[in-house]
């Protein structure tokens, strides 16, 4: 899961088109009003600033069909479908599970039910949906946004990769998995008392042993996480936000409250 994500970032930065810039900032501008054009206004001794290049005007029209971006999609779609696999393979193992403890401890015959025929189905669909999810090879199109009065242009593979934070629900189902076979008194303790062996006695199990680690990585991933999907989100209307460190700064100042509003999100996205 963590592979295909870090692949789907490769696409997306790879593909990216970066800040749009209005009809007027593509023309550039003389210091001085009066001078239009950039050798008069030079020549008088005023200063230019040059026009932002439009990505969506270049040879390409803002498509991503290089060879390596090609490559890029189709390793994350390869890496996407070990990651279907394996949750399948997962399900199956918890079904296993299933069907010996119904054996076991409430002495029902025993019968090797697949996991659909155990009500775990909506479960899978819900985190192959979740898993699914990234930027396909061959599928190009673009999603204009009007926002406060200027259009958002967005490509095929922000889009993909954005969606792709849903599956961190996978690492952590794993993650909860194995944590559940490292604490193995709370493993048994839960079994005797029917507790459900969910993300909450997870949560509770890991925030017992290692009570700051925790909420420091998670602080941490959070913090990475909505960093770059406001990169996504904004990059394409807020020049300022073309920069990573200045999303990451963004979120710290929000999360902590201090809000000193030097940078500050443009779109309704």
């Amino acid at each position: 899961a963590l592979l295909g994500l870090a692949s789907g970032i490769a696409v997306n930065e790879w593909c990216w088109l970066g800040y749009i810039p209005t009809p007027e900032e593509e023309q550039g501008y003389c210091s001085e009003p009066t001078y239009s054009s950039k050798s008069s206004c030079q020549g008088e001794g005023f200063f230019y600033t040059d026009g932002i290049p439009n990505p969506m005007k270049g040879e390409d029209g803002g498509v991503c069909g290089d060879g390596l971006g090609l490559f890029f999609k189709g390793f994350t779609t390869f890496i996407t479908a070990i990651l279907l696999i394996a949750v399948f393979h997962l399900y199956e193992v918890v079904a296993i599970e299933l069907n010996m403890r119904n054996h076991l401890e409430y002495h029902k015959p025993y019968f090797n039910l697949p996991f659909w025929e155990l009500g775990l189905l909506p479960g899978f669909i819900g985190e192959f949906f979740a898993c699914v999810l990234h930027p396909v090879p061959g599928v190009v199109f673009f999603i204009n946004v009007e926002a406060r009065g200027r259009l958002s242009v967005y490509n095929f593979e922000s889009w993909g990769t954005a969606l792709m934070f849903v599956r961190m629900y996978s690492v952590w189902r794993y993650f909860r998995e194995w944590l559940f076979t490292r604490y193995t008194s709370k493993h048994f303790a839960s079994r005797m008392n029917d507790v459900p062996m969910d993300s909450k006695l997870a949560l509770k199990a890991i925030l017992e042993d290692k009570p700051f680690e925790t909420i420091f990585l998670a602080f941490l991933v959070m913090t990475l996480m909505l960093a770059y999907l406001v990169r996504i989100c904004e990059s394409p209307v807020n020049i300022e936000h073309i920069y990573f460190w200045n999303q990451l700064w963004l979120i710290v100042v929000t999360a902590t409250s201090t809000g000193y509003g030097d940078i500050y999100p443009l779109s309704h996205v």
